[in-house]
């Protein structure tokens, strides 16, 4: 959205607003705090933020970064600096095309200042030598899509002498096309209202912003004014005095200095403030909390986490909730998708989640900060009391949060989340229940106004494979709960019937449907159970390798697991912890070493007898017994590209036993594997289930009402035609039983598939009508006998045409006579014609075959596929009878 048009709204509802100014750091750590930064103060509600570009833009990869960072991933509306300094016109063509790629509306047009260095500014070759140009250049190449500021001296530009001549320059600069103002900081708030006016009675109409640098420090504060040469009343100068040795009394001055400041303007008939914030946090928040500006809820928090302003994801308003409090990374690796998830969440696996990067696994924060931060843990326990220490504030971050700090909403329930940190669940993600709470609380609000949000209980933690078999154990006692638990090496465990996503945040709004912009998905938690355990190995490392605390954090990367778990009553405000803290837990955790991080495949192709399905693939690496061994999710989609997923048993079988039988007191160890068939019944342990990727209705995953629970029928090895299924015909992905029929019918490719009489019957009628007979039988034809019936007859009119021609070429052959030596010769024609004849003929005879052939080909083939459909269909029908029988 345009800057001008933010303003303009405001302007008309009467409301204050304002905005923020940041520059590129120097240092990648910089940049990472800014990053944060931004990020906690788009809770503060600014209209926009704007991104500096350095003289000579030396920073302009970082300032387009920047921009494109707090559009796309924190959903705040950036204006992005551009300088005339040392750019020619095709750095300028370039800035502006990565600008409008990001979808960023809104350019700050200034001249510049001179390079280090230099003295003087001096316009660059095939550059621009004012603003104004600027301006100008950027209307004739983008027309209206860009919202352009430019800059403004109250106290006059530095290289004029004549303010007559500054307002001349300001108001061409707007009839340039400038459509906003933002002033040079000042102090003096009498000389700013006057200088407005001043611009209103010359004609310059747009929308002018004051600047306001908080003061941060008395050497800064020198050193800014004398190079701005800033006007700095006695009165500012004589209250410095007495405190410019001490710091804090330096800032806390300097707050209510800005307080008192925007109240004078803000009584002077201008309510808009832009902020030079030089980067930091605490005093500008400290002076809207001082002016009483509270941003609106609606505008604030439009869903749970902040929209992106990317052009490509302005429809987005769906996410997974397991990268909650690592947007950056999220966004980063659903980068390359061309469409996200609106109104309900599709297939995640197509386009797949991309690869980690550097910032998606790396800590955020320095290796002697986070010693520092987390100190040496040599045990377990030490580890837990890292994680509770987070939950208590002791500690600003853990590797798995951008936040420096819980959420809001969050200290609700910091003292449970503190607790079971302490029994050994390392938290790293989690939400409350919260039942109808109104759009436009200060907690829990979202949305528009007049709504009602909704949450279920949501944790996520990483726990010891012997506490969570104490987990699991409990969890089955409670129908209300469903889970996912997957460990390093991709072995996954669970308790869900429905593999398709479950919101587990959503809201009613007036007029609007049911928003549902937070999912738990399984597919998704995959994808994130690599980025999560990758964090474990990105803190070893700041240690020594054969320390104790390396040590350690390895064990629990290689052996944990990590399960997030879903209380779908979100009427029971407790009753997700209430499950955890009755749990058992063991304080026992063995130190193995770490294994292969690699998902399994296991292939569907199963007979009761062996499993002997092998991969011809390079990229794959073979195990035995028909498994094989994938390495990312771009794998698992070339391996089988057309198939959903069904969860099969992960343990290497001697057997079919082994792989089908699993204690009945447990749930079910599974990986991923390609689906051909589900089975006709669904075990409580060791089943094997589709992940089906479907999200029927608004409803269909808002599980208010309890869970009835299925009784455990054990399941039983597929029989041999059930497992025959994959040896199917390519037809079997379009066939489908018709009950549309008097009997059921099997429809291969949209049409029955007919019976030998057809077959025949069209043959016949296309060989004798020939041609016509083929075209009046193919176009009515009703079924694949009748159409391959058709295809038949033409091939045998092409055979007999030409065997015919052939043959009467041969009877009719014209000849001469030499009347005196009786020798019979061919003429050159005749010759000639009679090899175009004959070369005719044998074409007509092979494409004729070639029909036939073609013809009988498909029509078996149909003929096949209906012939498994109806047995196998016949077959269910048994083993159904059978279970029913059983059960």
């Amino acid at each position: 959205m345009k800057v001008i048009d933010k303003i303009h709204r405001a302007e008309e509802e009467r409301r204050p607003y304002w905005s923020f100014e940041y520059f590129p750091p120097k240092t990648t750590a910089g940049v990472q705090n800014l990053f944060e930064r931004m990020e906690r103060m788009y809770n503060l509600g600014p209209e926009f933020v704007d991104i500096t570009w350095n003289a000579g833009g030396t920073s302009s990869d970082l300032t387009t970064e920047l921009v494109a960072t707090a559009q796309s991933v924190y959903g705040l509306e950036t204006c992005m600096h551009l300088t005339c300094t040392n750019m020619p016109k095709e750095k300028i063509d370039a800035a502006l095309k990565a600008a409008k790629a990001c979808g960023n509306q809104n350019i700050l047009a200034l001249r510049g200042d001179p390079p280090r260095g230099q003295e003087q500014w001096v316009s660059c070759d095939n550059g621009f030598a004012y603003a104004s140009d600027l301006v100008a250049y950027i209307r004739q190449q983008y027309g209206d899509y860009f919202s352009i500021g430019v800059a403004g001296y109250p106290e006059g530009h530095l290289d004029s002498t004549d303010l007559e001549e500054d307002f001349k320059w300001l108001k061409y600069k707007v009839d340039q096309g400038a459509d906003f103002i933002v002033t040079q900081l000042f102090y003096d708030t009498g000389l700013f209202l006057d200088w407005v006016k001043k611009c209103r009675t010359r004609g310059i109409t747009v929308p002018i912003v004051p600047g306001i640098m908080p003061i941060q420090s008395f050497g800064g504060f020198n050193r800014m004014t004398s190079l701005c040469k800033t006007f700095v009343p006695d009165r500012i100068k004589n209250a410095l005095e007495p405190i410019k040795e001490d710091d804090q009394a330096v800032k806390d001055f300097g707050v209510r200095l800005a307080v008192e400041m925007c109240k004078e303007i803000q009584a002077g008939g201008i309510s808009g403030f832009h902020f030079y914030t030089l980067n930091l946090e605490k005093s500008t928040r400290l002076i809207l909390e001082g002016l009483g500006f509270v941003a609106p809820r609606e505008k604030a928090r439009p869903l749970p986490w902040n929209p992106s302003l990317s052009k490509k994801r302005e429809k987005e308003n769906v996410r997974p909730i397991f990268w909650k409090n690592r947007i950056q990374s999220y966004v980063s690796r659903t980068e390359a998708w061309d469409e996200f998830p609106n109104g309900r969440w599709g297939d995640s696996r197509s386009p797949a989640f991309g690869e980690l990067d550097g910032y998606g696994t790396s800590l955020k924060v320095a290796p002697k900060e986070a010693l520092e931060l987390w100190g040496h843990p040599s045990s377990p326990r030490d580890v837990a009391s890292l994680f509770a220490k987070y939950c208590h504030g002791e500690i600003r971050s853990i590797p798995w949060s951008d936040e420096s700090s819980l959420y809001p909403e969050t200290e609700a329930i910091r003292g449970q989340l503190a607790r079971l940190n302490e029994r050994g669940y390392l938290t790293i993600n989690s939400q409350p229940a919260v039942n109808g709470v109104r759009s436009d609380d200060k907690v829990h609000g979202w949305g528009p106004k007049n709504g009602y949000v909704y949450q279920k209980a949501y944790l996520e933690f990483f726990v010891s494979p012997e506490n969570l078999n104490e987990l699991v154990s409990r969890i089955e006692e409670e129908p209300q709960i469903t889970y996912y638990a997957v460990n390093k090496r991709g072995d996954l465990r669970t308790n869900s019937q429905n593999d398709g996503p479950n919101a587990v945040t959503w809201g009613v709004f007036v007029g609007k449907e049911i928003v549902q912009p937070t999912v738990v998905e399984v597919v998704s938690f995959v994808a994130w159970k690599d980025e999560a355990f990758e964090l474990w190995s990105e803190w070893s490392k700041i240690y020594e390798p054969s320390s104790a605390s390396a040590r350690v954090i390895d064990s629990i990367r290689d052996e944990w697991y990590l399960i997030n778990i879903v209380h779908n009553d979100f009427q029971d405000q407790d009753g997700l912890f209430r499950v955890l803290d009755s749990a058992k837990t063991v304080d026992s955790i063995p130190v193995t070493e770490a294994q292969d991080d690699n998902l399994i495949v296991t292939p569907t192709t199963t007979t009761q007898s062996t499993l002997n399905t092998t991969f011809n693939l390079p990229r794959f690496s073979s195990l035995s017994d028909g498994y094989a061994r994938i390495h990312s999710e771009d794998d698992l989609d070339e391996l089988y590209p057309n198939d959903n997923f069904i969860l099969g048993p992960i343990a290497t079988p001697s057997s079919t036993s082994t792989t089908r039988q699993q204690p009945a007191q447990q749930d079910t160890q599974i990986a991923i594997a390609p689906s051909a068939e589900p089975s006709s019944s669904t075990a409580a342990a060791g089943a094997r289930r589709m992940i089906q990727q479907t999200m029927d209705g608004v409803f269909s995953n808002l599980s208010a009402k309890p869970r009835v629970e299925q009784p455990a029928v054990e399941e039983l090895p597929p029989p041999y035609k059930a497992a025959a299924l994959d040896q199917s015909p390519a037809y079997y992905e379009t066939t489908v039983v018709s009950p549309f029929y008097s009997e059921d019918k099997v429809l291969v490719d949209g049409l029955p598939v007919g019976g030998f009489v057809g077959f025949v019957w069209n043959m016949m009628i296309s060989t004798s009508f020939q041609f016509m007979g083929f075209f009046l039988t193919y176009l009515l034809h009703t079924s694949h006998a009748t159409k391959n019936g058709s295809k038949m007859g033409l091939g045998i009119t092409f055979v007999t045409m030409g065997t015919q021609t052939m043959a009467g070429k041969s009877d009719g052959q014209e000849t001469n006579a030499d009347s005196d030596t009786g020798y019979m010769g061919n003429t050159g024609d005749g010759v000639d014609a009679t090899r175009e004849f004959m070369s005719m003929s044998y074409l007509m005879i092979i494409l004729g075959f070639a029909i036939i052939l073609h013809a009988s080909f498909e029509f078996i083939k149909a003929k096949r596929t209906e012939m498994v459909i109806n047995a196998t269909s016949s077959s269910h029908a048994t083993e159904a009878e059978t279970d029913a029988s059983v059960v």
